[in-house]
């Protein structure tokens, strides 16, 4: 009997295809490339989201005020981070 399943999104479900959206924030905000990212990823929010001791309005709430953005800022932000991502057809099928 199988009580639990894992779903690897990120990479493997989902993968980045267009790294665009991205790198218009990071030209904005004086980052170099995979800088939005690793911001993104590797903070304490981050971590703790990924076991579900937070989520992602906490973590895109820390990416604002580390840049002083304001609210429509960050909703863009967070939009324009994901928009390049698309599920990995191949995989799936």
């Amino acid at each position: 009997m199988i009580d639990t399943i894992i779903f690897d999104i990120g990479g493997v479900l989902v993968q980045t295809h267009d790294l665009a959206p991205r790198r218009k924030w990071e030209q904005r905000l004086g980052l170099p490339d995979w800088g939005l990212s690793d911001r993104v990823f590797n903070n304490d929010v981050s971590r703790a989201a990924f076991i579900g001791a937070s989520d992602a309005l906490a973590v895109w709430a820390l990416i604002g005020a580390q840049f002083g953005l304001n609210e429509r800022e960050r909703q863009d932000i967070a939009t324009d981070f994901w928009a390049g991502d698309a599920l990995n057809g191949d995989w799936i099928a």
